[in-house]
């Protein structure tokens, strides 16, 4: 479908004329996946339940955007997760 009207546009790439004229439904869709692919790392701790989620989400938080604290928060959730031993029964 072509708009009503013409962008006025000339010192963006190419690309991004095609990113004004995409449907209104599109940017919240786009929006939401790179939310959840930002939190990816946070989302497996916590589905994990593992013992440091807090840390891991706070790390992948205030780190994420650095790509090397994404990828280390992500390793980090994926890790092995402790669980608390069953007390013995009493002698």
């Amino acid at each position: 479908m072509r708009p009503d009207f013409e962008f006025d546009t000339p010192h963006l790439p190419y690309a991004w004329h095609h990113v004004a004229r995409m449907p209104e439904w599109v940017s919240p869709i786009l929006l939401g996946a790179a939310a959840v692919l930002y939190f990816l790392p946070a989302l497996v701790a916590v589905r994990r339940h593992h013992h440091n989620r807090a840390a891991i989400a706070l790390l992948n938080l205030f780190l994420g955007w650095t790509g090397v604290g994404w990828a280390l928060a992500l390793v980090w959730a994926a890790t092995a997760v402790q669980r608390p031993l069953a007390p013995s029964p009493p002698p």
